[in-house]
């Protein structure tokens, strides 16, 4: 299907693949071997159906069994993602909680300075000499 030029490349409403899941198949010469047994789809391919159908427990089993190595290959995985993902938010929280900090002990470092600054301010201006009220001007 050719791309429609008009279409941006990066319209964020167009889905992306991002990452490819690396998960690694298990070997097929592991699988080769005589005295391993067939594994579950193996065996329903190879057993005689009755009328089409496939025997419910066979079924289950396989179903079971796909369930249980998609969960043990995936799981590695997800748990490390979810590590890195819970790191990276963590690390963006706590540089949010340290600039609030920062910014806080700003204001509260400006605030006592400025009230340092007006009780000099008025020292200075209570010991400045003041000029007599009881002289007459000439």
């Amino acid at each position: 299907m050719p791309i429609d030029p008009l279409i941006s490349r990066d319209d964020p409403s167009i889905p992306v693949l991002t990452e490819v899941i690396d998960v690694p198949a298990v070997a097929p010469a592991a699988q080769a071997d005589a005295t391993a047994p067939l594994p579950l789809i193996q065996q329903a391919v190879d057993v005689p159906r009755s009328g089409g159908f496939v025997d419910e427990t066979l079924f289950n089993d396989m179903r079971t069994a796909l369930l249980e190595d998609v969960h043990r290959r995936i799981e590695p995985i997800l748990r490390a993602r979810m590590q890195q993902h819970v790191a990276a938010a963590v690390d963006r929280v706590m540089d949010d909680v340290a600039d609030q900090l920062r910014n806080e002990i700003s204001r509260m470092l400006d605030e006592g300075l400025n009230k340092e600054l007006i009780r000099q301010t008025a020292v200075v201006e209570q010991q400045r000499p003041r000029p007599r009220t009881d002289d007459p001007l000439p």
